[in-house]
């Protein structure tokens, strides 16, 4: 989910290597864009989160490196030609939203305030 916010110098600097070029982490992409398994990571985000930040990657990216990377192809047959413009402007509305001061229910919020 940081790949869309940091430089690809960033992201060899930090991880080693280019995440979206090695094709042994394809089973975990799987499971992070929820293609398959189960998400494998409680501290990743959700899949919804992950396919908007791919997305936004993909979007800013060079089709130079949308051509050789193969977890980007993953995404791209496995969730971008599944969803339409639509879909994605709706999981961006929905995760992106700016919320009050709380997202408690108000029927929860009514139960705490009685107790």
């Amino acid at each position: 989910m940081l790949r869309p916010r940091i430089t690809d110098e960033q992201t060899i600097q930090i991880f080693g290597k280019e995440l979206y070029e090695d094709a042994s982490l394809e089973p975990l992409f799987k499971e992070l864009l929820g293609i398959s398994g189960i998400k494998p990571f409680e501290c990743v985000g959700t899949n919804e989160e992950m396919i908007l930040a791919m997305r936004k990657f993909y979007q800013a990216s060079s089709k130079q490196l949308i051509a050789s990377s193969h977890i980007i192809k993953l995404f791209e047959h496995g969730v971008l030609n599944k969803m339409s413009k639509s879909d994605f402007i709706a999981l961006e509305k929905k995760l992106m939203k700016i919320y009050t001061d709380d997202n408690i229910p108000s029927e929860i919020k009514e139960k705490i305030t009685r107790s």
